[in-house]
């Protein structure tokens, strides 16, 4: 599976993207998340794509996946999900279109370069959040 779900609290939720990364595999992943008893409490998803060597991931497949947070988001509107993508073109494009697609959505989606960047910016939005866990 190209896609680990590391929950390193039950506040943070980081997701690896590592080898090959298929649309429906993102999908169903995303749907395993929604169903996960833990979601409730989850208030930071940290996707980590910098390690990713290929997509087949369509726009079709993105604009499913915004469906899907703007129907999550009413469940569980508290949640900040950071993006972390490589500097090129098509990691960036990505990212940026999937941020449109979500912009009326609870959640508080951006995208960095790094994970320590994503990680600062969940810190600056957390009024009790512990650094350190996240």
């Amino acid at each position: 599976m190209a896609i680990e779900l590391d929950w390193e609290s039950e506040r943070l939720l980081c997701m690896r993207y590592t080898g090959m990364v298929h649309g429906r595999e993102l999908l169903s992943t995303t749907l395993e998340i929604s169903g996960d008893q833990r979601f409730d409490d989850l208030r930071y998803i940290l996707s980590d794509w910098s390690n990713i060597k290929k997509t087949d991931i369509s726009v079709d497949d993105v604009r499913v996946l915004a469906a899907y947070i703007k129907s999550m988001s009413k469940i569980n509107g508290k949640i900040k999900n950071a993006t972390v993508v490589s500097k090129d073109e098509a990691g960036q494009a990505l990212a940026s279109f999937y941020k449109h697609l979500t912009r009326d959505a609870a959640w508080d989606v951006d995208s960095f370069n790094t994970s320590e960047a994503a990680r600062s910016w969940f810190a600056e939005r957390g009024s009790s959040v512990n650094h350190s866990t996240i």
